[in-house]
């Protein structure tokens, strides 16, 4: 995903209502609903894929949910999986169920692994309200190894 891309990332309400806490959480951190039509589309042509089930299950049981997806292609999905964990992060802090330091890189403004590409050096204004993530430990080996350039 290029610097200039911004990932797309989706969401769903069992009922949406304009006026609810947590659509306006959604939309405050740029989260666009899901089109009906396509929603519908997906029901029936994927029903028995994730996450048609569970979600059919909840609504059985009268359980409200939102859906929060993020649509992205083979190969490296570090940047669109982060951009997701933080859009989740920026409605939860925006519905007050964790604080703002929770996910926090110290002073960090973008997301680099090395092998892979990294997160846009100029956030929007939206970006820069949303809590910028660490990239855990283990994932150091997530390119492989590095090698000795000079043996080349």
């Amino acid at each position: 995903m290029s610097a200039a891309a911004a990932p797309q990332v989706e969401a769903q309400q069992q009922q949406p209502a304009a006026g609810t806490a947590l659509n306006s959480s959604c939309q405050a951190v740029g989260l666009l609903q899901l089109e009906h039509d396509v929603i519908a589309t997906e029901r029936e042509v994927h029903s028995l894929l994730p996450p048609w089930p569970i979600l059919d299950a909840l609504s059985q049981q009268g359980i409200q949910y939102t859906l929060m997806t993020i649509f992205a292609a083979e190969g490296d999905n570090v940047q669109d999986s982060m951009a997701l964990a933080g859009k989740v992060l920026g409605v939860l802090q925006l519905q007050g169920l964790t604080s703002s330091a929770c996910g926090a890189a110290s002073g960090s403004s973008s997301i680099t692994i090395e092998g892979g590409g990294s997160g846009s050096s100029k956030p929007s204004q939206q970006e820069a309200a949303l809590p910028h993530l660490q990239v855990p430990c283990s994932w150091v080996g997530l390119y492989g190894r590095s090698f000795d350039k000079s043996l080349f």
